[in-house]
């Protein structure tokens, strides 16, 4: 990370920040990167939660369905 800093600041300086300024430019570039991190890993979070919600509730679908199905229909001659 202090690497990662370090060439980030050197970037900045090259292109003609001084070495403070640089350096708070290279901490604003770290935190936007590590937040556009954050944002894919809780996306990524939030759908495995919802296609797990939703493989759990299948069998569940499935049993309700095939319970309402096994009774019986009668229908009067008289309804026709």
């Amino acid at each position: 990370m202090v690497e990662r800093l370090n060439k980030y600041t050197a970037l900045f300086q090259t292109k003609g920040f001084g070495h403070d300024d640089a350096q708070h430019r290279a901490i604003g570039l770290m935190d936007m990167i590590v937040q556009k991190q954050v944002f894919m890993l809780s996306y990524i979070d939030a759908y495995l939660f919802i296609g797990a919600a939703f493989a759990l509730s299948l069998p569940l679908l499935l049993f309700f369905s095939m319970r309402k199905s096994n009774k019986k229909i009668v229908v009067a001659a008289t309804d026709h």
